[in-house]
């Protein structure tokens, strides 16, 4: 071997080695940076512990019962769980899998959205809602009946739909789809306390089937996220989120009870939320903390965001 051939060779190592060292430092360098910029804004958002710590600091000091449960819908999934399989009196939330399983039994043919239902003395229920206030004999249609149950909170578009579908054909749909935590007794909402439950858990899960339209058809799902975010509650999930931010969500309030579900539409990360809370000495102390924890989540969300997408160099 030549002498030059041998100084070529000796000279490409070197590049090579240079190389691996430069990158390294580079590579040291830019941690370095992104620690210290999530230091700067106080957030060590990588690590989703991070997140669920500071979800639980905000917490803590809370009297009352809180269940959580957040799960990415972008792969890979990240899920954060703090008593999410605890039993909660779910208030108007469970209109979500009434909501769920009226379209599943249209999609079955046992039901139409033209089929009409009648207001009764008997299923007229105060509260939420309007219908309360029509006559005897007034008719509806199915589809109008849902979509006063979902945006305006109807409690007696729910009754009727409830008592037309049955508390039994409900829940078993709620085993099929893997909700066993979830049960429907009482058709009235402000009766249902100790006879109606679900978990923050079941209401996650529901909502990632009607995104992914798992076991929820394909039609029905896209009108099932479209009502959510029409609903007029907003004070909860959405409170302190760009508006800008699509947010299907549906709330559940009853003296000192305050929940809130829904699908957060953020930028390539979309992510289910569900946050229950009771035995708070005001809804509205409950409806705080649900902003608040959103509000974190959503930060994290944003700010590993803008990490996973600067440039290494």
């Amino acid at each position: 071997m030549s002498f030059k051939r041998i100084t070529g060779l000796f000279l490409f190592l070197f590049i090579g080695l240079f190389s691996i060292h430069l990158f390294g430092i580079i590579e040291e360098n830019f941690l370095a940076s992104s620690e210290n910029f999530q230091a700067e804004n106080g957030h060590s958002f990588l690590p989703i512990d991070n997140l669920k710590n500071a979800l639980n600091t905000l917490i803590k000091d809370q009297k009352g019962r809180v269940g959580l449960f957040f799960q990415e819908l972008a792969s890979p999934r990240s899920t954060i769980s703090i008593d999410d399989a605890a039993l909660f009196n779910p208030a108007s939330v469970i209109k979500i899998p009434v909501m769920a399983v009226v379209y599943a039994e249209v999609e079955g043919g046992n039901l139409r959205l033209t089929d009409t239902l009648k207001i009764t003395k008997t299923n007229r229920v105060g509260g939420a809602g309007i219908l309360q206030f029509q006559r005897p004999g007034s008719v509806y249609s199915v589809e109008e009946l849902i979509e006063r149950m979902i945006i305006d909170s109807d409690n007696t578009a729910t009754k009727m739909l409830i008592e037309k579908i049955t508390p039994g054909i409900i829940n078993g749909y709620m085993k099929e789809w893997g909700l066993t935590d979830t049960f429907i007794a009482e058709s009235n909402l402000l009766k249902a306390n100790g006879r109606n439950f679900t978990t923050p858990r079941d209401m996650g899960i529901l909502l990632a089937h009607i995104y992914e339209r798992k076991r929820i058809p394909k039609w029905a799902s896209y009108q099932m996220i479209e009502l959510l975010g029409k609903q007029r509650f907003r004070k909860g999930i959405p409170r302190y989120l760009p508006k800008e931010i699509h947010i299907s969500n549906k709330t559940g309030t009853l003296n000192g009870v305050k929940h809130d579900c829904g699908i957060v539409f953020f930028q390539e990360s979309p992510y289910v939320l569900s946050i229950f809370t009771s035995e708070f000495s005001s809804a509205r102390k409950g409806e705080e903390l649900v902003a608040l924890l959103s509000k974190e989540i959503y930060e994290w969300e944003k700010q590993k965001n803008q990490v996973e997408e600067a440039p290494l160099f």
